[in-house]
């Protein structure tokens, strides 16, 4: 008893461990999907950038904006991995917890080990990871860890000779191959076909009829208020 009172907070068990762990895992789980929602929206909002640069005969920009949806899409890709690696520790934390009951103590985990190495390497998650590694360390279950072993899982980096490819069926794509043979490398983008056209003419006209209701619905209001 004085020891709880002069020696600070007493000691967690393992159960209480485990389950902290266990719930941190999917609190940084529900973070990721907040982020990657994040940049699927900003990817939608180069996608209309990139058509429009493309309308303008612009393929500097085009390219630009090309690898900014390439960037977004490759960072999301990691997310998701990263998403994995966390559910797959929160599931074997489970089954420490199971096994905790039988055994009394928490067992030695090279699974688990394996992927905290991963994932103490995302920057999002690195200070929180290292602290929990740590803990996790002082309680048995994983070995301390080394820098050096730590897998390359998580690199997303595309080698030069590849980007250009990469961009490019990123254009490909953004334009739904209505740029037949568009090459951002080129001095310009070819010209869209009719239907192209028409629909891009349409898309325009349906944006100024929207901002037109949206000007005349702010002048009544006005005229209503006064």
């Amino acid at each position: 008893m004085l020891k709880n009172l002069f020696g600070g907070p007493p000691k967690k068990t393992p159960e209480e461990m485990a389950k902290e762990w266990k719930q941190q895992f999917r609190v940084e789980s529900r973070n990721i999907d907040k982020q990657i929602r994040k940049i699927q929206r900003e990817e939608a909002k180069c996608k209309i950038e990139a058509k429009k640069a493309a309308k303008a005969n612009e393929p500097g920009a085009v390219r630009i904006l090309a690898k900014e949806i390439l960037h977004a899409r490759q960072t999301t890709k990691r997310l998701r991995t990263t998403q994995t690696m966390l559910s797959s520790c929160a599931m074997q934390v489970q089954q420490q917890l199971q096994q905790l009951k039988v055994m009394g103590s928490l067992q030695r985990s090279n699974e688990i080990m394996s992927t905290m190495n991963n994932l103490v390497r995302v920057p999002e998650l690195a200070a929180t990871m290292r602290a929990m590694s740590q803990e996790m360390t002082k309680a048995g279950m994983i070995d301390e860890m080394l820098g050096d072993a730590m897998d390359d899982v998580l690199d997303d980096e595309v080698e030069e000779d590849e980007l250009d490819d990469e961009v490019n069926k990123v254009v490909e794509e953004v334009m739904q191959a209505k740029l037949k043979g568009a090459r951002v490398g080129s001095a310009a983008l070819p010209e869209a076909d009719a239907e192209s056209e028409e629909e891009a003419e349409q898309a325009a006209a349906s944006e100024e009829e929207e901002e037109d209701g949206d000007l005349m619905a702010r002048y009544k209001a006005l005229q209503g208020a006064s």
